[in-house]
Formats: C-alpha cells, sequence, structure tokens
C-alpha cells in the first residue's frame, strides 16, 4: 500500500531501546501528547502500550513519532493492534509500508525492530503490542503447532511481516491486557493471563481442529445430523447397515463414532429415547400401554412392560397410577 500523503512534520529523532515503565513521547508542537510503557512478563515475553492523545487543530494530518529500533534475544512474533485510531509504519525490516487499525492485527516476526510509525491525527489512538519469542511459542503451542501458527499468518520465513483482520473478541484480550487498577505482580500475572487467553484464540481461530482438519468437521456435522433425525424418528428404526448408507460411512464406523460423541450406541440412544417419549405419553395421554408397545416395535405388551421396568425402576402402570390397561 503507498502512503496517502508524505507525513507532516521535520525529520524524526529516534527512540531506541524502550524502556520499561511509562515513559512520556517528546511533545510534537501543535499536535498533542502521548505515552508509552513496556511490561516484562514471565516466559521472556513483553507487552507494550502507547497512548496518543490530539489537539482539535492537528486532525486529519498524518505526522511522524520516530524511528523506532530494538534488537531481540531471538526471533521474535510481534503483534500490534488498536483499539482505537490508525498506525501506519515505515518498516525498514522487512521493507514495507503498512497500515493497521481497529479490527487489525499487525504480524511481524523477525530479531529486530526497525521502522518508522506515521500517526493517523483523525483519532485519538490506543496501541498494544506483544512480543513472544519463537521459543516461548513453541513451549506454548509445541513446535508444530506454533510453525503452523506462523504459517498460517504467511510470515513463517523472517523477517517477514503482515496485517490481518482478526475478529475482534480475539484482539480484546490484548486490548485489556493492561486495563487493571492492579500494580506490581498482581498486574503482570493479570497481564500474562489476557497475553495467554490472547495466543489460545488466535490459534484456534487460524488452525483450530475446524481449520486444520475439516475431515474432522465433516464427521461432527454428520453425527450431529444423524443425532437430529434420530431424535424426530417416528417410523422403525432403521438397521445400521441402512444407516451406513444413508450417511455414507461404514456401519462398524458409524455406530462406534457415534458411541465416542454421545456415550452410548445408536440402538442404545433410539431405545432410551423412545422409552422416554413412552413415559411422556403414558403420563400425558389415554394411549393404551399395548399401542404404545405397538409403535415402539414390542412384539407383546410385556416385553416392553419389563423394559420400561428396566429403564426406569418403575412399572408403566405405576406412571398412570397404577391403572395398567393391555386393551
Amino acid at each position: 500500500m503507498s502512503w496517502l500523503s508524505e507525513p507532516d512534520g521535520e525529520a524524526p529523532r529516534e527512540i531506541e531501546d524502550l524502556d520499561v515503565g511509562r515513559t512520556p513521547y517528546p511533545d510534537i508542537p501543535g499536535v498533542g501528547s502521548g505515552w508509552f510503557e513496556m511490561v516484562e512478563l514471565a516466559l521472556d515475553m513483553s507487552i507494550f502500550e502507547a497512548v496518543h492523545t490530539f489537539l482539535p487543530a492537528a486532525r486529519g494530518r498524518l505526522v511522524p513519532l520516530g524511528r523506532v529500533r530494538s534488537t531481540m534475544r531471538e526471533t521474535s512474533l510481534m503483534v500490534q493492534v488498536t483499539s482505537r485510531g490508525r498506525i501506519c509504519h515505515r518498516e525498514s525490516t522487512p521493507g514495507a509500508e503498512v497500515t493497521f487499525g481497529e479490527g487489525d492485527a499487525l504480524f511481524r516476526h523477525s530479531n529486530e525492530i526497525d521502522l518508522v510509525p506515521v500517526l493517523d491525527t483523525s483519532r485519538d489512538i490506543a496501541m498494544t503490542a506483544l512480543v513472544v519469542g519463537d521459543s516461548v511459542l513453541a513451549r506454548l503451542l509445541g513446535e508444530r503447532e506454533a510453525e503452523s501458527l506462523l504459517e498460517a499468518l504467511g510470515i513463517r520465513d523472517a523477517p517477514a511481516i503482515r496485517v490481518e483482520p482478526i475478529p475482534r473478541h480475539i484482539l480484546r484480550h490484548l486490548h485489556t491486557s493492561l486495563s487493571t487498577p492492579l500494580i506490581g505482580m498482581p498486574r503482570k500475572l493479570f497481564a500474562q493471563t489476557r497475553v495467554l487467553e490472547f495466543i489460545g484464540a488466535l490459534h484456534d481461530h487460524l488452525v483450530g481442529p475446524a481449520k486444520r482438519h475439516p475431515a474432522e468437521l465433516r464427521r461432527k456435522e454428520t453425527l450431529a445430523r444423524l443425532h437430529r433425525d434420530l431424535a424426530n424418528l417416528r417410523e422403525r428404526v432403521p438397521s445400521l447397515d441402512e444407516l451406513s448408507k444413508e450417511y455414507g460411512v461404514p456401519a462398524r464406523a458409524l455406530n462406534d463414532a457415534f458411541q465416542k460423541e454421545f456415550g452410548c450406541s445408536i440402538a442404545a440412544h433410539v431405545a432410551l429415547t423412545r422409552m422416554k417419549e413412552a413415559k411422556r405419553a403414558l403420563e400425558a395421554s389415554d394411549v393404551t400401554m399395548k399401542a404404545i408397545a405397538n409403535r415402539l416395535g414390542y412384539s407383546h405388551v410385556n416385553n416392553f412392560i419389563s423394559a420400561f421396568r428396566r429403564q426406569f425402576g418403575v412399572t408403566p402402570g405405576s406412571v398412570r397410577g397404577g391403572q395398567v390397561s393391555t386393551l
């Protein structure tokens, strides 16, 4: 993306090796004020927050903040998000010009930062950034899953940078990572929790089971449809072979998958469902037990009574106050 225009102002100052703690940005006359803060977390991660407030007369401009340079201990995943406002970057490592705003996330995979952020003063800006080393990401997700995440972001081979739209409920974990009245170590623990929630949610969104294993998703959809169809079944129960042909899954595999998903075999599920329906019918209607037994496929009402007693511990007649009809 090309810049909308050359940014206003003089050549930017350099800001190197940002310190921990809230620090005001150098004032830019006639533009506004701002501050930044970096908090070191456990597992060698860090979270960075910056806020910029602009004067009414400065609205609608592109203002360079200053050159930012830093070197990480190792190649790292860096994520930058804004809860409000828009920022443009002139990146030197790698060479790129990118813009990100609300609903976006800038992902960078590199062992260094060398850029000039240019602020869009149309709105005040609140930005949060996360730095996670590759070794830490591998410890959190596992090496294979960490690599899959970087691959899904299109930044596996460092240095690389990319801006991607990310659901806001995922970005919110980072936006709120330092939004707490806590201080000291409790504050760091709060931020750590939010960061881990963000990494987990981002991984699930980009390379979770639904993304990684479409066959598994189709299997779950098939089982859910079968479960729903069995609940609405009013005629005789199809055989397992018939269900196998209907749903395109081998009979044994279908039954095994159903049992794993719902805790019982297809036959046991149908029997329980229908017995519950029979109990409701006995409680709420005058339909005879013989009619109910016939509809459930029992050859004799006594077989139905025995099955009912095994399931509920009482006879069907007791459900109707002891008035058993076998007509």
